[in-house]
């Protein structure tokens, strides 16, 4: 199971999606959260709690933001 996080800039703000993968190179499941942050470690810290409901210790960060 692989948690990802990816972190852009929009022009509505700092854009995170949450993405949820079984296994590397298979169909991402369902369980994709987009949402809007204020900062870049409000978005962590959301990855962080997911990957720990699905019982790991580390996630994936994408960061496509300039700062």
């Amino acid at each position: 199971m692989i948690v990802r996080l990816k972190i852009q800039d929009t022009y509505q703000g700092l854009q995170a999606t949450l993405r949820a993968q079984s296994e590397p190179g298979e169909a991402e499941s369902n369980s994709t959260e987009v949402f809007l942050i204020k900062s870049k470690a409000e978005a962590r810290k959301r990855a962080s709690a997911l990957a720990r409901h699905y019982g790991l210790k580390t996630y994936r960060v994408l960061d496509r933001a300039v700062n």
